[in-house]
């Protein structure tokens, strides 16, 4: 019978590291697929708009936070950058259907420019003695954010130029109405949902002081002179986002293939200037939002900090 007391039992120390990192990429891909996947959403109109928008700006924080902190988190930049490639290879899923050469060069540059962050912010970590990382960002965030950017006007092009820059009358009013707030500053009063002749008395007071053959003269004047500008012929009963939306549709119908490719160009560089300008807030949030993530998992022992000569920071998935 063994002598228990003497027997010892050596303990195994098992290595999480490799879970952790399977964990870390596994929760990016989750992220990049809901960033894209809400994306494609606002551009087809499907859903509530505001909660489409807003969906798409949380899942793209925290995919961005998930970028930040793995570049801390994972020591060998060749695991991080095989991890961004299906990370960035991700964002392909919800538009499955609307590839083309516009978002297959869009997840290119998002890759190139999401890994030339992380190595970027690998290599200042190697010569930082301490983990700050609100200076850290600044190597990581706005080449990511930029990447995420181009992805952005990349699939708006790819979805659009499939429709032939059509888009639905439905999803031309959520785009068109919430400047509504900017023509209502010059023509206080007056609102898109309004038909073209209560929007000529509105700005034309005088007109309700003519006769009804005098006013219905002036409307008809006013009228043709707009179907000319517009190139589209359309009722004076005709609601004002009505009469924009026709005569788009009717506009791009004539355009030719290289025209609409021309105009969808300009379309994706607006959007991505658009979309980039909301950059430093969004980095400054990220940061943060990483920050405290960061502190939690070095409180749990997600992670531990290790000190090596000249007190260097090292951080260590255990």
């Amino acid at each position: 019978m063994p002598n228990l007391l003497k027997s010892v039992q050596q303990e195994t120390e098992v290595d999480l590291s490799t879970i952790k990192i399977n964990a870390i990429a596994t929760i990016g891909i989750l992220f990049a697929v809901g960033f894209s996947l809400f994306l494609s959403r606002l551009y087809q109109g499907f859903g509530e708009w505001t909660t489409n928008l807003a969906a798409t700006l949380a899942f793209a924080t925290f995919f961005l936070v998930v970028i930040f902190l793995q570049v801390i988190l994972i020591k060998d930049i060749g695991r991080i950058g095989t991890i961004v490639f299906l990370q960035t290879g991700a964002l392909l899923i919800p538009f499955i259907f609307h590839l083309s050469g516009f978002i297959l060069i869009g997840i290119l540059l998002a890759y190139l420019l999401i890994f030339w962050g992380s190595y970027s912010g690998k290599n200042e970590l190697q010569y930082s003695m301490k983990v700050r990382t609100f200076r850290f960002a600044k190597f990581i965030l706005p080449k990511a954010i930029t990447g995420l950017s181009l992805f952005v006007a990349a699939s708006y092009m790819s979805v659009f130029h499939e429709q032939g820059i059509m888009v639905s009358a439905e999803t031309f009013r959520r785009i068109v109405l919430p400047a509504e707030s900017i023509i209502k500053i010059a023509m206080p009063g007056v609102s898109l949902e309004d038909t073209f002749t209560v929007t000529l008395e509105k700005s034309n007071p005088e007109l309700t002081e003519l006769s009804f053959e005098e006013r219905e003269a002036a409307v008809e004047e006013q009228r043709g002179r707009i179907a000319k500008l517009l190139q589209y012929n359309f009722e004076s009963r005709d609601t004002l986002i009505d009469i924009l939306y026709n005569a788009y549709i009717v506009n791009m119908r004539e355009l030719s293939a290289n025209r609409r490719i021309s105009i969808l160009f300009v379309l994706g560089i607006v959007l991505f200037v658009l979309v980039r300008s909301i950059g430093a807030p969004l980095s400054w949030l990220v940061a943060l939002i990483a920050t405290a993530i960061y502190e939690i998992l070095l409180a749990v022992g997600f992670a531990v900090v290790v000190l090596e000569t000249k007190s260097k920071e090292i951080v260590l998935l255990k």
